[in-house]
């Protein structure tokens, strides 16, 4: 989570992955940038977020490249996953956040 006016970014490490986290600009009348970031499975993520990009990256020093394998939008309810939308093309490359909470399913892929 943003915790003041100059925290622009977050770095979260995870088992094969490593995210940052840069958050949107501080603008009256809107939330700080928040994300939660859950880990479902080795290359599984629950993302719930607002005003934030997340990029993902390999571990260093592994010499593999990633890419966004699938990405849907959605909601959970009574802890199942409900999907909505599934993204691709453009919508994967610029993976955002905006002004109300949201989920999103991001499965990546080592190769």
């Amino acid at each position: 989570m943003r915790h003041g006016e100059t925290d622009y970014s977050a770095f979260l490490r995870f088992a094969h992955y490593d995210f940052v986290v840069k958050y949107g600009p501080r603008m009256s009348g809107k939330p700080l940038g928040a994300l939660w970031a859950l880990e479902l499975s080795e290359d599984k993520f629950l993302l719930v977020g607002l005003n934030c990009t997340p990029e993902f990256h390999v571990k260093p020093g592994v010499n593999r490249k990633l890419d966004i394998l699938r990405l849907e939008e959605g909601r959970v309810v009574k802890g199942q996953w409900v999907p909505g939308r599934v993204m691709n093309g453009d919508e994967k490359m610029s993976l955002r956040f905006g002004d109300m909470p949201s989920a999103m399913l991001v499965e990546l892929q080592r190769f």
